[in-house]
C-alpha cells in the first residue's frame, strides 16, 4: 500500500488506516460510522451528558423526555465515551502529528481541513487532542440543573 504522498505505508500505518476505516454502530444513535470521518466531527444526535433519566423520565441535563434527541454535540461512540468525565482530557483522543497527516492523506484533504474546533495542539505533549464532545455545551448542560 502506498500513501497519497507516494511513500510505501508502514505496517503500523496500514493497521492504523484499517482501524480508521472499520465501520461501527453508534451505541447512542445507531448510526453506522468509521473513525476516520467521525473523529472531532460531533455528528451523533443522541448524546446527553447526564445519561440517567430522573423519576419524571426526563434527562437531568436538559429536562428533555427520555429517548429524545441529544442536547450536546458529540462524536459517535461504541460506548467508551459514555462515562461521566470530570475533565475535558477524559473525553479527548490523542493523535500525533504523523497520524494527523496520515488521516488527512486518507481523506485526500489538507490538514487544516481536518482540524475542526474539536482539535487542539498540546504544546506540552506535542500531540493533537481531539475532543469527542462539545465540552463547552456539555459543561453548560451539566450545570443547567443547578440553575433551575
Amino acid at each position: 500500500m502506498t500513501t497519497p504522498f507516494g511513500k510505501t505505508a508502514s505496517v503500523r500505518q496500514i493497521k492504523f488506516g484499517e482501524n480508521l476505516r472499520t465501520e461501527y454502530v453508534c451505541a447512542r444513535c445507531d448510526a453506522t460510522y468509521c473513525e476516520l470521518e467521525n473523529m472531532g466531527a460531533w455528528r451523533c444526535t443522541a448524546y446527553h451528558p447526564m445519561v440517567r433519566a430522573n423519576a419524571q423520565s426526563v434527562y437531568e441535563c436538559c429536562g428533555s423526555p427520555y429517548l429524545t434527541a441529544g442536547c450536546v454535540k458529540a462524536d459517535h461512540t461504541t460506548g467508551e465515551h459514555n462515562r461521566m468525565a470530570r475533565a475535558q482530557s477524559e473525553l479527548e483522543t490523542p493523535i500525533n502529528s504523523e497520524e494527523a497527516l496520515f488521516m488527512a492523506s486518507l481523506l485526500d484533504c489538507p490538514l487544516d481541513a481536518l482540524k475542526t474546533r474539536a482539535w487542539r495542539f498540546d504544546d506540552r505533549t506535542k500531540q493533537w487532542r481531539v475532543c469527542r464532545v462539545d465540552w463547552g455545551a456539555r459543561t453548560q448542560a451539566m450545570h443547567k440543573q443547578y440553575r433551575q
